[in-house]
């Protein structure tokens, strides 16, 4: 039996470094939360749409 791999490594892959950075400090700046947290989020917003 195969292990799947974490989907948070894969959502990553999915955009590039730099999208995923803007959108990152987008949450930060609107949302008014940490830089973890935002990461967290868009992390798991990608995911979302794999």
């Amino acid at each position: 039996m195969s292990t799947a791999a974490p989907v948070r490594a894969d959502a990553r892959t999915l955009i590039s470094d730099e999208l995923f950075g803007r959108l990152v400090n987008r949450i930060v700046k609107d949302e008014g939360v940490d830089q973890p947290l935002a990461e967290r989020i868009m992390t798991d917003a990608v995911a979302a749409l794999r």
